[in-house]
């Protein structure tokens, strides 16, 4: 079939630079995602009570907040949780124009802004302590990774219509991204029900089972995010092929336009909802990291499987992008674990800082509080 191919930098139909708007389109619209959900977690951690949002926030600066100054926050700021909410999903939307100008596999690696704006809005708005040695070498390992898949990814931009399209999804490489997909779903969400039932039963989960716990939250909604970005970039290539043939017609009668539209939908639902409960159970660095990056590897898996862009890889681009993924996936991994370790002291400190409170409420002799502390 013949290719129509839009907007490839400098192309020779005249569009001039046009990916360049979609890559603007897709950092504005992951910086807007981060700073809606740091306003949706300050606003959970604010509304629970203290003992509780200090055992399950995963690094936070030790404060002096109480249950009071909480209730006055809630009544001071009582809309900032919907407002953070409805900036995510609202700065989601806008992302998902960036695929009509730009191919999927050259704007996944756009959602890098997703985790270097998190880091400051985290620390500035949630007050999550930043160690430069940890999490600072991992974050610059998480942008070298996704820079080296951004370079070794082909860039590409074609739409399709509705015969072309399943064409390719019925060759091999569809069903290895859907299975592919599907079990990845399929398999976390086990994993995480799991842990969650063994963590009640036992009251606690090791450190090693706290951070799979920790990464199945940012997984699944990066997986769901993953797909929706791929089924939008199905929706626009289909709008824009049916378009060439049959103008508005072409666009309306086009079944499976509405069936691709009706699980974009579905999809950007779940990872909402995913996204809001991970923030409300750990830290919103370790959500939005893991998210972003599982989002960027299945929406880029997405562009090579099913528009079967791995046809347009070079050799040096196949190594480049294979050494990005495993290191910014193996470094989101290290970035949790080291969260989860300094969240683990903080709540031992506590713990033992609130032995002693209660040793000095039940000792009246200043004499057996001295030896008590001592000993």
């Amino acid at each position: 079939y013949q290719r129509r191919v839009r907007g490839i930098g400098w192309g020779e139909n005249g569009m001039i630079g046009i990916w360049i708007v979609g890559v603007a389109i897709y950092a504005l619209g992951g910086i807007g995602q981060s700073l809606g959900a740091n306003l949706h977690r300050y606003e959970t951690r604010h509304s629970q009570p203290e003992e509780l949002a200090a055992e399950e926030e995963a690094c936070l600066v030790p404060t002096s907040q109480d249950q009071g100054a909480m209730a006055a926050h809630e009544e001071q700021h009582p809309c900032l949780g919907v407002s953070g909410f409805w900036l995510f999903v609202l700065s989601g939307i806008f992302m998902s124009f960036a695929l009509f100008f730009a191919s999927t596999t050259m704007l996944a690696p756009m959602l890098l802004w997703v985790f270097v704006s998190n880091f400051w809005f985290a620390n500035s708005i949630n007050d999550e302590q930043i160690v430069w040695q940890h999490d600072g070498l991992a974050g610059v390992c998480v942008v070298l990774g996704v820079l080296l898949s951004c370079v070794g990814a082909p860039k590409n931009d074609e739409s399709y219509d509705q015969s072309e399209l399943l064409g390719k999804m019925w060759h091999v490489t569809f069903f290895l991204w859907a299975s592919m997909t599907l079990g990845a779903i399929v398999g976390a969400y086990l994993v995480q029900q799991q842990l969650l039932q063994e963590e009640e039963e036992n009251g606690r989960l090791g450190d090693t089972k706290k951070t799979m716990l920790n990464l199945t939250y940012g997984g699944l909604a990066g997986a769901f995010g993953g797909t929706n970005i791929t089924l939008s970039k199905c929706t626009f290539s289909l709008i824009a092929g049916e378009y060439d043939n049959d103008k508005l017609q072409g666009v309306f009668t086009t079944p499976m336009l509405y069936i691709v539209a009706s699980l974009l939908v579905c999809t950007y639902l779940m990872q909402i909802k995913l996204t809001m409960q991970g923030l409300e159970e750990c830290s919103a660095i370790i959500v939005m990291c893991v998210q972003s990056v599982t989002e960027e590897f299945f929406a880029v898996m997405g562009g090579l499987l099913w528009f079967q862009d791995y046809k347009d890889f070079v050799i040096w681009g196949v190594v480049l992008f294979v050494i990005g993924q495993v290191l910014a996936m193996s470094s989101v991994v290290v970035l949790s674990y080291f969260r989860l370790e300094r969240a683990e002291d903080a709540a031992n400190l506590r713990a033992s800082d609130r032995v002693l409170s209660e040793s000095d409420e039940k000792l009246g002799d200043p004499k057996d509080k001295a030896w008590f502390h001592s000993e």
